[in-house]
């Protein structure tokens, strides 16, 4: 019952009054079950989602873990870490969410451990334009971020707490 409570209340804050906003496309990964292994590869914009993505993991039984990228990252380097992380952790759904990784270059060595891959397409409208592009050639699936209607924070760039829980209990639904 915890897990349902949380995961209505994620989603609840991405859709005030219970209206859905957008919706994310029908294509997804896969589905999600106990015992399963969520893998989060976020960029600067993306890495907050951790938190809420690792408690509805907690709940319904699902390994998490996040592999946060930085901006100044050596691009080499990041590949060679990533490849230890995934070989190490095995997930059975990676999720992408940084703009300069070459996706079917991702999909082919996910494909190698058993893992799913998918893209958290970015909130800007425009990033999402340019990404969807290069995803859909290589058919990658994508969670269309930039559909939804989240809360901002004091700056009205960045997403305040409960925006971030927002977009989580979206891509939460998503994925299962």
């Amino acid at each position: 019952m915890k897990s349902q409570k949380r995961a209505w209340i994620y989603a609840g804050l991405s859709h005030p009054g219970g209206k859905l906003l957008a919706r994310p496309v029908a294509e997804h990964p896969s589905v999600l079950r106990q015992g399963s292994r969520l893998l989060l590869v976020a960029d600067e914009g993306a890495y907050r989602l951790a938190s809420p993505l690792e408690h509805l993991c907690r709940d319904s039984a699902v390994l998490f873990a996040l592999y946060r990228i930085r901006s100044d990252q050596d691009e080499a380097k990041l590949e060679k870490q990533l490849a230890k992380v995934v070989t190490d952790f095995r997930p059975w759904v990676a999720l992408m969410s940084y703009e300069t990784l070459t996706p079917a270059r991702w999909a082919a060595v996910l494909r190698l451990t058993g893992a799913r891959l998918a893209w958290i397409l970015p909130l800007d409208v425009e990033q999402a334009r340019r990404m969807r592009g290069r995803l859909h050639r290589v058919r990658i699936p994508s969670f269309h971020s930039e559909l939804l209607d989240l809360r901002r924070g004091p700056d009205a760039k960045g997403l305040s707490v409960e925006g971030y829980a927002g977009w989580a209990g979206a891509l939460w639904g998503w994925l299962r």
